[in-house]
């Protein structure tokens, strides 16, 4: 299964949802490979549509990646939003680990 990682976030105006995010692809070594800008619709559509495992990529002390949290699309009304897998928050906005901002 093909893995995509996330190392940073670019948040609308309001603040509460993603434009755009900087994504990896991972190996299955988790080596990063490729990098790219891409709107938040795609990163629905990977996830939704196309069934991608996308997971975040938080730096660690030594400012190298770490695997994160995998990535979801959860409904909220009418809208959808991404989350952490792990996230129990309901809240209309786009929960990602704390990723630095592209």
């Amino acid at each position: 299964m093909l893995r995509y990682g996330i190392s940073a976030v670019r948040y609308e105006s309001d603040g509460k949802r993603i434009s755009h995010v900087e994504a990896h692809r991972l190996s299955q070594d988790d080596k990063l490979s490729g990098i790219g800008i891409y709107p938040r619709a795609a990163v629905i559509q990977a996830i939704v549509e196309k069934r991608l495992l996308l997971v975040t990529l938080p730096t660690a002390f030594d400012g190298k990646y770490t695997v994160g949290s995998p990535i979801v699309v959860v409904d909220i009304g009418d809208q959808k939003f991404l989350k952490m897998a792990d996230a129990a928050s309901q809240a209309a906005a786009d929960e990602i680990d704390r990723l630095p901002k592209c």
